[in-house]
């Protein structure tokens, strides 16, 4: 199973999408501050594009850990979020390039409170069409 997180109307074939607004017509409306609706290591990919930024921190946390929860060992959780500080209200949180490096410490479990052990797969800065920088990581479930 492939997960898309808070897809919008960005929908992708072949994932299972997920958004609260059932405008969007999304294969599962939920709010993500409850938690993925699946059970324990089943998903092969989950994908959250430009959708993070729009969490409060504590809810972008527990969030990181619901999709450790759901990954197969190994699965990757590719991350796209503007890079820097953003105009939209809607935007709760800001990413820098080193903000995602604290998942690669032995401590972040601990710190977090939620077991997880992640390891940096990918990251780099990309120009998205309309001129802003994006940052992707991809977390592999170690």
């Amino acid at each position: 199973m492939r997960i898309n997180l808070g897809c919008g109307p960005y929908k992708r074939n072949g994932y299972v999408n997920i958004d609260r607004n059932p405008a969007w017509q999304p294969e599962v409306v939920r709010d993500l501050k409850r938690g993925l609706p699946f059970s324990d290591g089943v998903a092969d990919e989950v994908l959250a594009s430009h959708f993070l930024e729009h969490l409060y921190y504590e809810d972008f946390i527990f969030l990181v850990g619901e999709v450790y929860r759901v990954l197969k060992p190994g699965a990757l959780f590719h991350i796209r979020v503007p890079l820097g500080v953003t105009c939209d209200l809607d935007h709760h949180m800001v990413f820098l390039e080193s903000s995602f490096d604290t998942f690669f410490r032995p401590e972040t479990s601990t710190y977090h409170q939620t077991p997880m052990a992640w390891s940096l797969s990918d990251k780099a800065t990309v120009k998205e069409d309309n001129g802003t920088n994006s940052l992707v990581v991809e977390m592999r479930k170690s």
